[in-house]
């Protein structure tokens, strides 16, 4: 009964000397819960080597500010499922250096992300264990940590690149605790690998390719300078990309440029806020002759009422001359009476009041669309979807047996085939060829001017907008706890929201195309300022001076033949 009335009073003596430290590491903890946004996952370590124990987690898990928030009391083993991360861990130890080991487990084996925060707890006759632990939180490349002394308060941390030490005595402020440690990472180089080549990874210019620009940019707005690595080699190869991702024996790139969808190693890439898929790029539609353009104001079934109509009314004329004195085709379209209207039968009247409003009606909508169609150079419609890829007999070729995936599926075969000896590049196939490619190829082959038509001031290609073969998001080796990955996806949707993705596109076009880049043909689609010219209508005039031609010749036959009965009648009347 004395021994464990002993035991207790000791534990509450030592509670209340720990007492100053674990409220304020509960308030840290509710104010860090009250900010988070999602459910704030707390675990803690409780390391002990020596006896009596003392009780600070315990005493710390119980606080009632922190009733609310998620807690885990954690062991040394490797924890065997976990389905939610910690944003928070505390780690209490009465003696660091004769428990490394176990912390050694801790740090590498629970599989941390790099953005968790550490609370260390140490006692103060172990002040000189804060080295010892920031080697090994150094190590394990887990930087975002504070240091709390008790019974003493007293709160350090030390900045990973400036070798800044913050030590103070007593509570301190919130908001300097777990600062940002990529801020300033005082003219640290960032090495960054790069494989393949492409125009968004391209190094060889002064604007370098967008993904370049991305990191370097990155680079300069914290103090740190950015170092390219090109790897030669073959991506498909596993050796290739032992070399893509570790710079040396001890040290791995912070991040490789080349966008990759396997993503197996997840805590090893980071994921792109740019997604990729595979876009079907088309011929565009040919500008309309002018013959056509006064036929389209019609669908082809308006145009055959139309004749089906005119040939009833000649019908009528031709074998019912006594009902209909009047012409049923020049009366309602030109008002040309041979008889008026007054006089005519009622069946002739009610056909003709019919005819009349249908005529008007049809002549209002043609001149209309004539109009709208004449104020712009008109072109057939783009092809937009798979049928349209059909009906025009476009082929698109794939280069890879990954994307042929229609082996079984006759209709898909009609439009694509396996040809890996085709050449790829759009534009290189000639007409009646489509292309499959990623987005972010489409995005410089846009502003190629092979592919531009200064004629037409548009792209001579468009992307097949109601037909896709699927898309990804598109992942980035940064290595193993990199604490550069937040703040490198933070800048990417930054730049991504300036426009200036955009902008380096444009800029490394106009360098690598020099003058021949059309800059008006970046996201502009000049074709609507683009004018019918006198040339265009030269077929129209034609058919206006043929048609000029035959009333004319009609006239003359006219004339004729009423002068030639009008003669022969003044003949026979002398006779």
């Amino acid at each position: 009964m004395l021994f464990v009335a002993f035991i207790s009073h000791s534990c509450a003596f030592g509670s209340l000397v720990h007492q100053e430290a674990i409220t304020y590491t509960s308030s840290i903890i509710k104010n860090l819960a009250d900010k988070y946004s999602g459910t704030f996952d707390c675990w803690f370590y409780n390391i002990m080597t020596k006896s009596p124990q003392e009780p600070i987690v315990g005493v710390l898990i119980a606080e009632p500010q922190l009733s609310l928030v998620p807690k885990l009391m954690m062991t040394i083993s490797k924890p065997t499922q976990i389905t939610r991360h910690p944003e928070l861990v505390v780690i209490y130890c009465d003696d660091y250096r004769a428990s490394s080991s176990h912390m050694w487990n801790i740090l590498i084996g629970h599989a941390f992300h790099a953005p968790t925060k550490f609370i260390a707890i140490y006692q103060e006759e172990h002040g000189y264990e804060v080295n010892i632990m920031h080697q090994m939180f150094s190590t394990a490349k887990l930087h975002n940590v504070i240091y709390i002394r008790t019974p003493k308060l007293a709160v350090s941390y030390e900045l990973m690149h400036t070798k800044k030490v913050f030590n103070r005595t007593g509570a301190v402020s919130f908001d300097q605790l777990f600062v940002d440690q990529t801020r300033d990472l005082a003219g640290y180089t960032v090495h960054v690998s790069v494989i393949n080549i492409l125009p968004s990874t391209d190094l060889s210019t002064r604007r370098k390719g967008i993904r370049a620009e991305w990191i370097r940019n990155t680079a300069a707005a914290i103090n740190a300078s950015c170092e390219f690595y090109k790897i030669d080699c073959d991506r498909m190869d596993s050796a290739c990309e032992q070399r893509a991702f570790v710079l040396n024996q001890t040290k791995l790139y912070d991040m490789n440029l080349d966008a990759s969808i396997f993503s197996e190693l997840v805590p090893h890439f980071m994921y792109s806020m740019i997604p990729n898929c595979l876009l079907i790029v088309v011929p565009r539609g040919d500008k309309l002759p002018i013959l056509q353009l006064f036929i389209i104001p019609f669908s082809y079934e308006v145009w055959i009422m139309l004749v089906v109509v005119l040939t009833i009314c000649v019908i009528l004329m031709i074998f019912l001359p006594d009902w209909f004195k009047n012409d049923l085709i020049l009366l309602p379209i030109c008002g040309f009476e041979r008889r008026t209207l007054h006089d005519s039968s009622t069946v002739e009247k009610i056909l003709v009041m019919s005819l009349t409003v249908f005529a008007f009606l049809l002549s209002c909508a043609y001149e209309a669309k004539i109009m709208a169609l004449l104020s712009d150079s008109p072109y057939e419609p783009d092809p937009k979807t798979f049928e349209d890829l059909v009906r025009k007999n476009i082929t698109v070729y794939l280069h890879t047996k990954d994307s042929y995936i229609f082996q079984d599926n006759p209709k898909l075969q009609q439009v694509f085939k396996f040809k890996p000896e085709i050449l790829k590049y759009v534009g290189e196939c000639g007409p009646g060829f489509g292309y499959a490619v990623t987005a972010n190829y489409w995005r410089h082959a846009m502003m190629d001017p092979k592919n531009y038509d200064p004629r037409t001031g548009r792209s001579r290609f468009a992307v097949l907008e109601r037909y896709t073969m699927g898309g990804a998001v598109m992942f980035h080796f940064v290595g193993i706890r990199n604490p550069l990955r937040e703040k490198i996806q933070e800048t990417e949707n930054t730049f991504l929201e300036a426009g200036l993705f955009t902008y380096w596109a444009e800029d490394y076009a106009r360098e690598v195309l020099g003058t021949s880049y059309p800059s008006k043909f970046g996201n502009l689609d000049t074709s609507a300022n683009e004018c019918f010219e006198l040339e265009d209508f030269i077929l129209a005039w034609r058919i206006l001076l043929l048609g000029c031609a035959a009333g004319f010749l009609m006239f003359v036959l006219e004339w004729c033949s009423t002068s030639c009965a009008a003669y022969s009648r003044r003949i026979s009347g002398h006779i």
